[in-house]
């Protein structure tokens, strides 16, 4: 089984190669998976923004009000 390679077929992995070499994404997958990956990241850090908010609230009151005990006892 023989393969012929054309002209423009060489020269379209050179450009595939050198693409990736540079960083740049070609295929429609990687594509994808990378916008994919972006919005994942993107909740991920909304998340943490959010978690440190509720962190930063939960020390200035405990410095405002201090710990409290529950009232409940045990029996």
């Amino acid at each position: 089984m023989s393969v012929v390679l054309r002209d423009d077929d060489l020269k379209r992995f050179e450009a595939e190669a050198l693409g990736g070499l540079a960083g740049e994404v070609r295929s429609a997958s990687d594509q994808r998976r990378i916008l994919e990956l972006e919005r994942l990241n993107a909740k991920q850090e909304k998340r943490l923004r959010e978690a440190d908010v509720l962190i930063e609230l939960q020390k200035k009151a405990h410095e405002l009000w201090g710990v409290k005990d529950d009232d409940t006892t045990k029996r």
